[in-house]
Parts: C-alpha cells; sequence; structure tokens
C-alpha cells in the first residue's frame, strides 16, 4: 500500500522563508520541521509527517509493532502469524513459498494458475487468471463465467445472464420475437424459482404480471409495422420490489396487511421504463416495511440467496435481488433507507447505484423515511443498470426535490461507459469514519476474516493496475452515523389514500392482525407508535435534515481536500452472504445523501464460492463519475459469476406457467409461512430450512411435483 506525498507545502515556499531542516517545505508548514522531509508523507492526514509520527497510520499502534505499517488496522489480524497482517498480506492464510501445488515454484496464495504449472505467470488480459488455466485469456473474465444455451430457449438467444443489447440483436436479426422471450424468462421462473430438490427455494416473486405476454405481444406487433424498437429498453424483463406502484402488480411493502392494495397507476419510476418500452415480469419479495436485510416478510416468506438458497439474500430488496441474479429479469428495481440495494446487489454479483437523495422520483413508492430513502436499479451489467437509471432518473416535475437547482443528471448516463474511467482518477481508501460514528460503522474494512480481507487487497491492487491512484486511510473527521426519522404516520395515510387498499390509515393497519410480529409485537404496540407519531408528526425531520446536510459537507470536504474522485470501501465488511450476520457499509451514504455504486469485486473461498461487492462513493448528483469508476473496473476484472441454480427437472418436463395459478400458488406458500411462523414468532423462526418444508407442503398439496425432487 503506498504512502501519500503532499507537495503543496514545498511547492508555496519562497524565497527567504524559513526552512530548518532544509527539506524545501518552509517551517510555517512543515508537517515535520525538525526532519528534512520533502515529499511531506502523511499517510493518516493527521498533519504530522510519516518521518515524524510514531504511529504513521493512526491506527493506535506504534510503527514497531504496527503488523500492517501504513495502513490503518486496529485488529491487528494475522491470521497466518507471519508478522503481517491480514489487511497488507497478499497471502494471509499461507506462508508463502512453501506451499506450492503444482510445482511451478509459484506459491499456490500467489499463483494465477495455482493447479497448473505455469512458471512465467503469463495474463494477457490482466484479469489475474493466467493464460494456462484462463477460459477466455484475451478477456478480462476473473469469474470464469462460462453459460450455456439450455434446451427449449429460442434458437442463439439464452436467457441466463442476457443483458439489454443481447435481447435487442435477437429481436432485430429474428432469432427471437418478444413473445419468445418472454415465454423463455417465464419458463425459467417456472423451473427455477420455487424448486425444493435441493434446498430452500429462491421464492423472489410476490405476484407475477398476469399481463405479460400480451404486452409481449404487442410488442411484437409494434416491431413488425414499424421495424423499429419501441425504446432503448424494448422488450427488456424487469421486476419491481413490492413498494412500487404498478396497474399489474400489488403494493404490499412485503406485508399481507397490505396484500390486496391495488394502485390507479405506475409508479413514476415504473411509468418511465415502460414508456421505454421495458416489460414488467412482476413485483418481488422485500423485508416487511423494509425491517432488515434478510429477505423475509409476511407477503412472500423467505427469498433465498441464488448462489445458495440457505444463505441471506440480501434486503430489503431481496426479491429484486434474488431475481436478477437468478436471470429471471434482466434488472430490477430497489430502494435503500441503509443496505437495501448495496447489499442485495453485493450478495447477488450485481450492480447497482444507490443514487443521490431526490435524483429518482418516489413517487409511487411505499413510504419509508423522508431523509434517506433513496429508489435505484439492479442490474448483472454496468452498461445496464446504466440503461435502467436512465429511465428511473427523469426530471419529475410534480416532485418538490427535481425543482431544485442542486438537481441535475446528464443526458444519459451511458455516456460514461469508459473502459479507462479509472485513468488518473484518485481513489481514497475510507478506513475510519469518526469517533462520532457508532462502533458498527466505525472501521469498514474490519470483520472480515483473511480470505475477504485477500479480495479486499487484492480488489485495491486491480484499481492501481487499471489507472488508479490509491490514497490511503481516509477518514472523515467528525462524521456522526446518528439516524433520524419522522413523518411515517403522515406519509402512509396520505399515501393509502391515493390507492385501493382494504386499510385507509396506520391506524387500521395497526388493527389488521396481518402484520408479522416483528414489524409490531403486538396491536398495542403499533397503535402506541402511531400515536406517538401522530403527536410529535415530524419527529427529528428538522435535525436529521441538518445533520445529514452536515455529514455531506464533512465527506466532500475530505474529498476535496484529498483530490478524490470516489472512495471506496466494501459493500459489506464480511464480505459474501451467510445465513444470518452482516457488516453493510451504508451508514456513510444513508446519512450524507451522497450516491454510492456496488460492483462485484471477487469469489469468497466458499463452497459454492460467493459474491463479494466493492462500493464507490461519490459527491452530489455525481453519478457519472462512479459509472465510469466501475465500469473501467467491471471491464477490467470481469468478476461476474452467475450461479448455478438447483433442479431436478429438465425444461422440457416443466409445464407452461399459468400466470394466474402461478399467483395464487405463492399466495398459499406466503399465507402458511405467516400463519404457522411469522404471525406470533421471530422473524428469524423463519429459517431456510422451515420455510422450505412449508413451501414443499404446499407444493405437494398442489401437485407441482415438478419442484420436488423427490423424498425429503
Amino acid at each position: 500500500m503506498p504512502l501519500q506525498s503532499g507537495r503543496a507545502c514545498v511547492d508555496s515556499a519562497q524565497m527567504g522563508d524559513p526552512d530548518g531542516d532544509s527539506d524545501g517545505a518552509h517551517d510555517d508548514c512543515d508537517n515535520c520541521p525538525d526532519l528534512a522531509n520533502p515529499d511531506q508523507a502523511d499517510s493518516d492526514h493527521d498533519g504530522r509527517g510519516d518521518l515524524c509520527d510514531g504511529d504513521i497510520d493512526g491506527d493506535g499502534i506504534a510503527n514497531d509493532e504496527d503488523t500492517c505499517r501504513g495502513v490503518f488496522d486496529p485488529s491487528q489480524q494475522d491470521s497466518d502469524s507471519d508478522g503481517l497482517g491480514d489487511v497488507c498480506d497478499a497471502c494471509p492464510l499461507f506462508e508463502g513459498s512453501g506451499d506450492d501445488g503444482d510445482g511451478d515454484t509459484v506459491a499456490r496464495c500467489l499463483d494465477n494458475c495455482p493447479a497448473t504449472a505455469n512458471t512465467d505467470q503469463a495474463d494477457a488480459d490482466a484479469d489475474g487468471v493466467g493464460d494456462a488455466c484462463d477460459n477466455c485469456p484475451n478477456t478480462p473474465n476473473a469469474g470464469q463465467a462460462d453459460v450455456c444455451a439450455e434446451p427449449g430457449e429460442p434458437d442463439n438467444f439464452r436467457v441466463e445472464e442476457a443483458t439489454v443489447a443481447d435481447i435487442h440483436r435477437a429481436i432485430r436479426t429474428g432469432e427471437a420475437t418478444c413473445s419468445q422471450i418472454t415465454d423463455a424468462y417465464l419458463q425459467r421462473i417456472a423451473r427455477f424459482d420455487l424448486d425444493v430438490s435441493e434446498g430452500a427455494p429462491i421464492n423472489a416473486f410476490v405476484m407475477l404480471n398476469e399481463s405479460l405476454r400480451e404486452q409481449a405481444s404487442a410488442l411484437d406487433e409494434a416491431f413488425e409495422a414499424s421495424g423499429e424498437l419501441t425504446g432503448p429498453l424494448h422488450c427488456v424483463p424487469f421486476v419491481i420490489k413490492t413498494n412500487f406502484d404498478s396497474t399489474d402488480t400489488t403494493t404490499t411493502n412485503g406485508s399481507f396487511a397490505l396484500a390486496d392494495t391495488w394502485a390507479p397507476d405506475d409508479g413514476f419510476a415504473v411509468a418511465q421504463m415502460r414508456e421505454r418500452g421495458a416489460l414488467l415480469v412482476g413485483s418481488t419479495g422485500m423485508d416487511e416495511f423494509a425491517r432488515g436485510i434478510h429477505g423475509i416478510g409476511g407477503r412472500h416468506g423467505k427469498t433465498g440467496n441464488a448462489y445458495d438458497t440457505d444463505l441471506n439474500s440480501g434486503g430489503s430488496s431481496a426479491g429484486s435481488g434474488a431475481a436478477v441474479a437468478a436471470s429471471f429479469a434482466v434488472g430490477g428495481t430497489g430502494t435503500d433507507n441503509c443496505g437495501s440495494l448495496s447489499i442485495a446487489a453485493a450478495y447477488g454479483g450485481l450492480v447497482t447505484m444507490r443514487s443521490t437523495f431526490g435524483l429518482v422520483s418516489l413517487d409511487g413508492v411505499f413510504p419509508s423515511g423522508r431523509l434517506d430513502t433513496v429508489a435505484g436499479p439492479l442490474a448483472r451489467s454496468v452498461r445496464d443498470m446504466a440503461l435502467f437509471l436512465d429511465a428511473m432518473a427523469m426530471r419529475n416535475s410534480d416532485d418538490p426535490l427535481h425543482t431544485s437547482s442542486l438537481w441535475r443528471r446528464p443526458a444519459s448516463f451511458t455516456e460514461h461507459l469508459d473502459p479507462d474511467g479509472l485513468q488518473g482518477r484518485r481513489i481514497g481508501v475510507l478506513r475510519q469514519l469518526s469517533g462520532r460514528a457508532s462502533k458498527r460503522y466505525r472501521e469498514p474494512f474490519e470483520g472480515g476474516d483473511a480470505s475477504t480481507h485477500k479480495a479486499w487487497t487484492r480488489a485495491l491492487g486491480d484499481l492501481e493496475r487499471l489507472g488508479a491512484e490509491i490514497v490511503e486511510n481516509v477518514h472523515i473527521p467528525s462524521f456522526s452515523s446518528r439516524r433520524y426519522g419522522g413523518g411515517l404516520v403522515v406519509d402512509v395515510n396520505a399515501y393509502l389514500k391515493t390507492v385501493d387498499s382494504p386499510v385507509d390509515n396506520f391506524e387500521q393497519l395497526c388493527r389488521t392482525r396481518a402484520l408479522s410480529r416483528f414489524v409490531y409485537d403486538s396491536i398495542g404496540e403499533c397503535l402506541e407508535d402511531a400515536e406517538c407519531r401522530s403527536d410529535n408528526p415530524w419527529g427529528g425531520l428538522h435535525d436529521g435534515a441538518e445533520a445529514y446536510e452536515r455529514n455531506r459537507s464533512r465527506v466532500e470536504r475530505a474529498m476535496d481536500d484529498l483530490e478524490l474522485d470516489a472512495l471506496v470501501l466494501p459493500a459489506d465488511a464480511y464480505g459474501a452472504a451467510n445465513r444470518l450476520a452482516t457488516k453493510s457499509n451504508c451508514i456513510l451514504p444513508a446519512t450524507s445523501g451522497l450516491p454510492a455504486m456496488v460492483v462485484p469485486a471477487g469469489l469468497s473461498s466458499d463452497t459454492p464460492r460467493l459474491p463479494v461487492g466493492l462500493m464507490f462513493i461519490g459527491r452530489a448528483f455525481d453519478e457519472p463519475t462512479l459509472i465510469e469508476i466501475g465500469y473501467a473496473y467491471e471491464q477490467g476484472t470481469g468478476w461476474r459469476r452467475p450461479p448455478t441454480l438447483a433442479s431436478n427437472t429438465s425444461p422440457d418436463d416443466v409445464p407452461r406457467l399459468d400466470l394466474a395459478q402461478a399467483n395464487a400458488l405463492r399466495r398459499r406458500i406466503a399465507r402458511a409461512a405467516f400463519d404457522e411462523v411469522l404471525a406470533d414468532g421471530g422473524k428469524f423462526d423463519l429459517s431456510a430450512s422451515r420455510f422450505r418444508t412449508i413451501a414443499r407442503r404446499v407444493l405437494e398439496d398442489a401437485g407441482a411435483d415438478y419442484l420436488l425432487g423427490g423424498t425429503e
């Protein structure tokens, strides 16, 4: 990790200025005035030069005792006891040269082909996979993705990992019609989404769009008549989190209390995507009332991770993340208060943009929090994410936030898909928030095991390899991680007046007996909360708005002082998904309103190998810079790797999906999970194994034997 140099003091020196140590930096600004240090290196940016600083990285460990000198690392974790901390050890689990699995004299942990002898370590595409074992040696794809078309799909077009460009190419060349493409997606959903043959189901959906096939046919007719695509998202399947309004799906906010809530029209972002030709496949599961990041809610049950359904899918935008990861759609929408988009993306090997607060209109989204709710897209590539963001982030003249002079966006986010977007960029590694941040959020890189630290070290190295300058040990002085709220009851009551719902206001919502117990322990608790919020309807909104603005200023000031283009940190410090535990680094964007982009950055050492995500944070409304950085990183590494989905049924044996019956079946599964667990039990009582048992029983009763895979 490089030490940082600052030449401002040297460059500003004038003839005759006192310079006691003759290093070219005048005494008034010399960060080490008694010792010559012309480079003015100051690794922890504390104003005291490294040459006279007993703790150059500011982690509280003296230099001569520090296992990772120069990098903030208070944990001093050293898994292999070699005296070099995991944070800066390229081989954190091995001593190095003594472990050579293929006899090429290169240590396994450094070998770019650890099972194939290649002494020269040639790597033509610089993706970290040696030419001797690279399945695509001239195109970066560190994840080594290798997908093949499935039987039953249109010739030359495959659903798995299909992009917007792939769909448009298939339609323009006559390889497939929009109707054929749509049916291929529906059959993939029918085959995989509720399969319980090897574990819990993915269970991404709350409700499928029963008019989808007719809408696809209409696009075919339009294309046949004009020979032109209807828009940049023509026939592109997308999903929406079940807190987005649509005329084809209910808006449930993840709860059975709102199971029959219908909006009279599409929400703004949904309407913008449909106007551009996108096809709504359905609505997806979420943590009920956005309470958590585990994909559990009354209206759908539990969403499993597409890579391993026993693991956390991430949330609260869990269903959208799982659906896109599993190629049930090309993209999806989510919302984020703190981690809902970023964790779903990281755990699903996806790209997301938690956009600047106010960039995407929340018109037609169930209220969650006035100060920190943002909406954004989820996709498998930066290019497709940018196309979805183009649609979602249109100016809404009826949205007060869009009338601000601060609101801005480029003509198209796709203009910033620059493969050289990292050249000359200064990227700050956010190792520490200030002491005013809570302990959980204070050290964004702390908490992972040795293999996780290895992934972060490699990611930072890749950024340098692709042209960026890494600025270590960035911290945000006086940053506060306190979160504020207010206005929820007022906003929910106002929203419920705009929709056709069995409940008219928050009080009725409390009395439905259809809220999961983890949302409110009792009707009384819910009513008490509603009354408290009604007595003080705006809560901490004023104080919160001021605090978040101070945070934004502090972050941008730190970036300005160090001349940074972006900050970088893990999306989750623990790395890949597990069953429950998370350490989302969501607090900075949540409490500052600044944009955050997540891209795939590696694979865990687990079996199966699970994706990990890297987060870039930028200045307000500077999504274009993040897209340039994220696209260059994606193109130069290629870490996206599709999951292997469980099914014991061949595609030809899966019956054609009846959308109405599929919706009824999903509702029955959710109802059983709610009645048996969530109505009176804890959230985590609905474990993956318990949900599998419930789903299996309902599927057996429905005669869906092709999803069962034999006996338990």
